[in-house]
């Protein structure tokens, strides 16, 4: 009897297509660092339903209104309406009222008599400050001052940061998100302080990398002194001073003025001394400080502690605090943000009783990518993560702003890895510091959009 190979053919291909179709099933295996591709025979066929995001995020969009009030899930427009440039991304005002950004922008009318400060609290999407740089570069050349503000007494990032050149030697740095063990009456918004050993020393020199930071014209040094430290500050490498600050468990600051392109720090008998860090600045002018901490989620500001955080505002008050968290919050088929959202709450509101008299503003999570079927595209926790942010700041009455859509939305985590020069880092998170110079510039747009509807200019 003649065999029937056709019948053969057929079933075999059966099989073939059974078998595909379930491997499209199989989910990624990761071995090491090694992660297979998931396999999706059925992923050009597939009915699939458009993205609601029903679990809880507000979708991103570009608002076409003017400067975003927001009340009771209804957009308002602002009683003084100006020219909106195309593409700007607005910030959305959740205060009662409309007067989230009310006093920055009377700060900014009294720039030429007083220093205007700016604090970036964040994580390493920021660190070595990368974004900061840039809108501090903006800002001081339509307002004035130079200085790249405060710069910590160590840090595992002074390698990479081009705003100032930074050396030191003999510090423990004493972190909020690396050390239980704390003192309760030392932790400020920086998230961490330091402790000097014998031979300790720290140098900060000014940089022509970018404009306004190779001088300033006020350096501040605060520190605790509870026992008798000597101090040695040298400026320009030949004005040497020698301090004996009080005895004193109180916060302590010296204040040198002139034309300055470097600071030495040495210490005598550090026992007992706490360091929080240098202030490099003009006395009058934008300043912009960089509080970035790796590995944090923001949660660590609630040990900030209010009575430090009082005595810091009358050397350094902040007329502006912006929080830029959620990067180490993010995880892969986490969709469920309530229980950080209500800790952030807790936090805006633990912040603006150590600082009653700055504005609050919420950058939300920027685009962040892993690879799915079709290559790398936008997490889609992400969407979730900016519904938190969004809703924290409707809570707690504050300003938010959709860090997302400035880098251009979904997928916009991709075109800055692929942009020449490179934007993003290939883990698809974490931007250069080339990257960080366009969405900069989107914040100083919506923060001078903001400015000049308050001035009705």
């Amino acid at each position: 009897m003649k065999k029937d190979y056709l019948n053969d053919v057929f079933k075999t291909l059966l099989w073939t297509l059974l078998f595909l179709v379930l491997f499209s099933f199989v989910p990624e295996i990761k071995v090491g660092s090694f992660t297979s591709r998931k396999v999706d025979m059925l992923s050009d066929i597939r009915l699939v339903k458009p993205q609601s995001h029903a679990k809880g995020p507000d979708r991103p969009v570009i608002a076409d209104s003017d400067t975003l009030v927001v009340k009771r899930d209804t957009v308002v427009r602002q009683k003084k309406p100006v020219h909106k440039p195309s593409g700007v991304v607005l910030f959305e005002d959740y205060s009662e009222d409309g007067s989230g950004l009310n006093r920055f922008c009377h700060a900014l009318d009294e720039v030429k008599k007083r220093p205007v400060r700016i604090a970036f609290l964040g994580d390493s999407f920021i660190e070595a400050d990368i974004l900061t740089q840039n809108i501090r570069e903006e800002l001081q050349e339509r307002f004035g001052g130079r200085g790249v503000g405060y710069v910590p007494m160590a840090s595992m990032t002074a390698g990479f940061r081009r705003t100032v050149r930074h050396q030191f030697d003999h510090w423990s740095t004493v972190s909020t998100v690396s050390h239980t063990k704390l003192d309760k009456n030392s932790i400020f918004i920086a998230g961490q302080y330091f402790i000097p050993e014998d031979g300790v020393s720290a140098t900060f020199k000014g940089t022509s990398s970018l404009k306004g930071l190779s001088a300033f014209g006020s350096a501040k040094f605060l520190f605790v002194n509870r026992e008798n430290t000597e101090i040695r500050l040298a400026i320009n490498k030949e004005d040497a001073r020698v301090y004996k600050p009080l005895s004193a468990d109180s916060l302590q600051c010296i204040e040198i003025e002139g034309e300055i392109s470097s600071l030495d720090i040495k210490l005598s008998h550090p026992s007992g001394f706490t360091a929080f860090g240098v202030y490099l600045n003009d006395k009058i002018g934008i300043c912009v400080d960089n509080y970035s901490l790796r590995g944090t989620s923001g949660t660590n500001l609630s040990q900030v502690n209010v009575s430090l955080s009082r005595e810091m505002s009358r050397y350094v008050d902040y007329d502006l605090i912006v929080l830029e968290y959620g990067q180490n919050v993010v995880s892969k088929d986490v969709y469920d943000y309530r229980a950080y959202t209500n800790r952030m709450i807790k936090v805006v509101r633990h912040l603006k009783e150590c600082y009653p008299d700055s504005d609050i503003l919420i950058m939300g999570i920027g685009d962040r990518s892993r690879r799915g079927t079709n290559g790398f595209e936008t997490m889609p926790e992400i969407y979730e993560m900016i519904a938190a942010q969004r809703k924290i700041a409707r809570d707690t009455k504050s300003v938010f702003w959709d860090t997302f859509m400035a880098m251009g939305g979904e997928n916009s985590m991709v075109s800055y890895v692929e942009h020449k020069p490179v934007w993003a880092n290939k883990d698809y998170t974490h931007i250069t510091h080339a990257g960080g110079r366009p969405i900069a510039k989107k914040f100083v747009e919506a923060l001078m959009y903001r400015y000049n509807q308050e001035s009705g200019l």
